[in-house]
């Protein structure tokens, strides 16, 4: 079988499949420690989406950050 290239939107979508635990992990690997005590489950997939779509398409701007 070919190794097929999944796409930024696969990946993003597989997001919602991810455990609680799996996106606590990803916090911690894009925030360099765990997510705050209660955080609800949508802000550590949009956390997890960000950090995913920074890697592969770049973050803000110059004219943006400042």
């Amino acid at each position: 079988m070919a190794n097929r290239i999944i796409t930024i939107a696969e990946q993003l979508a597989a997001l919602g499949d991810l455990t609680r635990t799996e996106l606590a992990g990803r916090w911690q690997a894009a925030h360099g420690c765990p997510p705050p005590k209660g955080v609800k489950r949508p802000l550590l997939e949009h956390s997890a989406a960000w950090s995913l779509q920074t890697k592969k398409l770049g973050g803000f701007g110059p004219e943006a950050r400042r």
